[in-house]
């Protein structure tokens, strides 16, 4: 026979199960942690104002690293270190989707058939190299490109280096730049000499240009990147200005018009946001990043003795004293 003590007991019991079948019921379960995977060939100033617009695009929607969000990345800046090697890795980690920065990296990732969705960026220019041929046919690939804008950055050059009639090109051998004949055309329309070298000893083929060149360009190569401080040197103690298109170079450069990369990684993060809420990637597009930004050594061009136009100072984003 129940006493009214184990009476109480038994219902106080079931409106415990009853709050928290409705508890359950109306509290939608937890969002499980998410993997993100990023490949890299080396931490440059690039990638990390990439990896910066990635988090704070991601970080405004509620992920944050660490916490609810997982970033894996893997710089391949060693040559121990393989693609598939990474890959294998990622696969280990159980990323949701694979991120690469750059054309090599990316082709590399889509041909070995990483079954993750793939996000590429700070890829320049697809549609006239072999990225788009790579990604054209896969359904599980987009990203994010832009277009260097090579007649804005003469005109503004021109500008900072009103004696500049010969141009050099600096190039490290076997590299995968493609963009020679855009940059000859900008010159052709500014009556500016292009001259064209080739060579891995760079302190000494820039000493060599001394007398021979008013200014050096610096491309987006990945092994100039990676001896940025050696030219910076050499740039100086040779007395030639030079200017790119990569936020990298920006120490070493008098002027530096580059399509912003931290835009770029906000853009990326919209995508991921896009794939984790449902969206198909065969039916996201390839995205063209438009904004770039203007750097100014006003160091450099007083250690080269160039007087500074008050005028390109005032659309410069950021000036470096």
């Amino acid at each position: 026979m129940l006493t009214t003590k184990r009476i109480f007991i038994i219902f106080l019991l079931s409106v415990l199960a009853a709050i928290a079948g409705l508890f359950f019921l109306f509290i939608p379960p937890k969002e499980p942690h998410r993997r993100i995977g990023i490949l890299l060939y080396q931490e440059t100033p690039t990638t990390l104002a990439f990896l910066a617009g990635l988090k704070s695009s991601l970080e405004e929607k509620g992920y944050y690293h660490n916490k609810n969000l997982f970033l894996f990345m893997e710089n391949l800046n060693s040559s121990t270190r393989t693609i598939p090697s990474v890959l294998k890795k990622m696969k280990t980690h159980k990323v949701d989707l694979l991120i690469t920065t750059g054309n090599e990296l990316t082709i590399s990732s889509v041909n070995a058939s990483f079954a993750k969705p793939i996000i590429f960026a700070l890829v320049t220019d697809p549609m006239r190299n072999e990225t788009i041929e790579a990604v054209d046919h896969e359904k599980n690939v987009t990203g994010i490109s832009f277009f260097t804008p090579y007649d804005r950055t003469l005109e503004l050059s021109k500008r900072v280096i009103p004696h500049m009639q010969t141009l050099t090109i600096l190039l490290p051998p076997d590299s995968s730049w493609q963009d020679l004949d855009k940059l000859q055309d900008a010159c052709d329309g500014l009556n500016i000499t292009l001259q064209t070298l080739v060579s891995d000893s760079y302190t000494e083929a820039i000493t060599k240009l001394r007398g021979r060149t008013d200014a050096i360009y610096l491309p987006n190569d990945i092994k100039l990147v990676m001896n940025r401080g050696i030219i910076r040197n050499a740039l100086i103690k040779a007395n030639i200005p030079a200017i790119s298109n990569n936020l990298s170079f920006k120490d070493g450069c008098v002027l530096t018009y580059f399509a912003d990369p931290k835009t770029m990684g906000e853009i990326a993060g919209k995508m991921v946001l896009k794939i984790y809420h449902g969206a198909k990637v065969k039916y996201m597009p390839t995205e063209l990043s438009s904004h770039f930004r203007l750097t100014i050594n006003l160091n450099l061009m007083k250690r080269f003795a160039i007087n500074v136009d008050e005028d390109v100072l005032s659309y410069a984003n950021e000036v470096i004293q």
